[in-house]
């Protein structure tokens, strides 16, 4: 799995449904040679979540869920 579709599907996990699901990721192993890659996708894909109607388009929380 190369590097930007497997950090897409964690990321989808731990922020999926506001990480309120009892599958929801809480821990991952990373291989320490990617592991500045992977902190930094994960940065990126941070700092790009739209606070806003869950149901809209972009948004994916609202600010209640960022408590």
């Amino acid at each position: 799995m190369d590097l930007i579709a497997g950090t897409d599907r964690i990321f989808s996990s731990l922020f999926g449904n506001c990480g309120q699901t009892c599958v929801a990721t809480s821990r991952m192993i990373v291989l320490s040679n990617i592991m500045d890659k992977v902190a930094s996708r994960f940065k990126q894909q941070y700092k790009d979540i739209v606070v806003g109607d869950p149901k809209a388009q972009n948004g994916i929380e609202t600010a209640s869920h960022r408590w």
